[in-house]
């Protein structure tokens, strides 16, 4: 994994994801994370391969870690909603794209 660019480890990501390897784009994404953690995009993306491998925890910790570094990230906002359909909390599901996130921190 030698990539010049953190948006080459995002194409590559996406790539693998693309192909149905979601173990693989995980990887790239969480290297991505490594070489720029403070990167909001890197997180919300490494929530999704984890997502498709029913690691829904996982992907809404990626998302609300995205949402803290970018809290008007509307995609993220989106991932998380899902994530949280995904894992049955439906009624926080349902209020996550009306408020800020910081009201979620508790739950």
């Amino acid at each position: 994994m030698q990539a010049q660019s953190i948006n080459e480890l995002f194409w590559q990501g996406n790539a693998a994801q693309a192909a149905g390897d979601d173990a693989i784009a995980e990887a790239i994404f969480r290297h991505g994370l490594r070489r720029d953690p403070d990167n909001a995009d890197a997180d919300n993306k490494l929530g999704k391969p984890l997502a498709d491998q029913e690691q829904y925890e996982e992907a809404e910790a990626a998302y609300r870690e995205a949402l803290q570094l970018a809290p008007d990230h509307a995609a993220a906002y989106s991932n998380l909603r899902q994530a949280l359909w995904k894992q049955g909390r439906y009624a926080t599901a349902k209020v996550v794209d009306r408020v800020p996130l910081e009201p979620f921190a508790h739950l």
